[in-house]
């Protein structure tokens, strides 16, 4: 008696097959999965995925040593900016220091100058009491004899007028203007008279010895 056939659908080397080719097609799927994902748009592998992951470490890295030269530069610049600032601080500081000095310094030029022209005063009172000034009226003279030679402080009688001096060789030794007019000429004219010199006089004149 023949044997009777079973369905193929109920062999189990049929569902075995089946199992067999599922469970290849379900890997496959499962490696493509595991071994492929997207990063920037683009399907990456795991090597790659690697190969990106060190690349944006190293990028993070650059990142990380631009920050901290710009963070040392900002220090720096801060050290700088202290010192220029302590430097300004100083300035004005000195500046204030130098005009009160300024003001000090004036101060005591007009002291000083002050105590010239009282000191010129009180020689010139001394020099005064000691020897009596020259009265000459206008005309030439000759030193040695009609003034002793010395050092005189000429002053106008009057008005004034020209003012000459000449030496032994007739060479002129003072050519000036001595009078009372303003912007005309000098209100007083200091000269030394050596003997021998001749002196030309338009105008009568006060020799006044000093030293």
């Amino acid at each position: 008696m023949e044997e009777e056939k079973k369905p193929f659908y109920k062999n189990h080397w049929f569902w075995f097959s089946i199992l067999v080719i599922l469970a290849f097609a379900l890997g496959e799927m499962a490696g493509h999965y595991v071994a492929g994902v997207k990063i920037d748009g683009k399907k990456v592998n795991y090597d790659q995925l690697v190969e990106e992951i060190k690349k944006k470490e190293k990028e993070l890295s650059g990142v990380n040593d631009e920050l901290e030269r710009i963070k040392q530069e900002l220090e720096a610049n801060k050290e700088e900016y202290d010192k220029l600032q302590e430097l300004a601080n100083n300035k004005d500081k000195l500046t204030t220091e130098v005009a009160s000095a300024k003001s000090e310094l004036d101060g005591l030029k007009s002291q000083i100058n002050d105590a010239k022209k009282e000191l010129n005063q009180l020689t010139g009172k001394i020099e005064e009491a000691k020897t009596k000034p020259i009265n000459l009226p206008a005309g030439h003279f000759v030193v040695g004899t009609d003034i002793p030679e010395g050092r005189y402080k000429i002053l106008p009688v009057g008005r004034g007028s020209n003012f000459f001096v000449y030496d032994e060789n007739g060479d002129v030794v003072v050519n000036t203007i001595v009078t009372t007019v303003h912007d005309l000429g000098v209100p007083e004219y200091v000269t030394f008279l050596a003997k021998g010199y001749i002196i030309q006089a338009e105008a009568p004149f006060k020799y006044v010895p000093v030293k």
